[in-house]
């Protein structure tokens, strides 16, 4: 039994070392999405998460042996919901940790990131962060999401910061596009992680998602600027612990 775990918008695999348990006996993959970590971006007009879904399937017909968990944070927790409700055949459990996306295109607490994205792509990247800086989305984070704002400050700094304001405009306008009736009567064991204080990531919209899938109670994390190691440590136990339930 594998399990592959991916990471979010803007991220690479890293973020998915940091909090995925090491006493796992079995095997741990993720990818680096298209136009992420050590990925390329190959053609443009192909970045969406549909596409990136694809190269998720791909993986995992060729290089392990499904079915498989299949989770991820933000970004990685939609590619995932969208492989598990598509493609039920190669999922055995799903993790969903901090979800952007439930099933509609364009989520309002997807803004922020379209607006640094849009930014990005119509100044420098110097000139993007002053603008952003003087919004009233930055002093709305500043008060009560600084993690997020702390990612979104990271991009201005990317050397590839005109690309990837691109890939930030078409994945924040992007959705999962699953049909509603793929989630009647959901089978698959689902674990649903949330944190609060998280503009990006609304508690409300796990609650939702856990409520479709039959996941309830959703494991509530602790905000990562008030305590990033017992974030890292109860998220290491509560995948441990969904792990060793669904490992056979």
């Amino acid at each position: 039994m594998g399990c592959l775990f991916q990471h979010g918008l803007g991220a690479d695999y890293q973020q998915c070392l940091e909090i995925f348990p090491e006493s796992l006996s079995f095997g741990f993959a993720c990818l680096d999405c298209r136009a992420h970590g050590a990925s390329d971006y190959g053609d443009v007009r192909h970045l969406s998460l549909a596409t990136f879904a694809a190269d998720l399937v791909q993986v995992i017909e060729q290089q392990m042996e499904p079915p498989i968990v299949l989770g991820g944070i933000s970004m990685g927790a939609s590619l995932s919901l969208r492989i598990a409700a598509t493609r039920p055949d190669l999922v055995r459990a799903l993790i969903l940790a901090r979800p952007a996306w439930a099933l509609k295109a364009a989520p309002p607490n997807m803004q922020p990131n379209l607006l640094v994205g849009e930014l990005l792509t119509r100044h420098s990247a110097n000139e993007a962060r002053q603008i952003f800086s003087g919004t009233e989305t930055y002093s709305q984070l500043q008060r009560s999401s600084p993690d997020n704002l702390a990612s979104l400050l990271s991009f201005f700094d990317r050397p590839d910061a005109l690309e990837f304001g691109h890939v930030l405009c078409s994945i924040s306008n992007d959705g999962p596009e699953i049909d509603e009736l793929l989630l009647h009567n959901w089978q698959t064991p689902t674990l649903v992680l949330s944190t609060p204080d998280d503009h990006v990531h609304p508690v409300e919209l796990a609650d939702e998602l856990a409520e479709r899938l039959n996941a309830r109670p959703v494991v509530s994390l602790p905000a990562k600027h008030n305590n990033k190691s017992r974030y890292v440590q109860e998220f290491k136990q509560h995948l441990t612990d969904f792990l060793d339930t669904h490992s056979s």
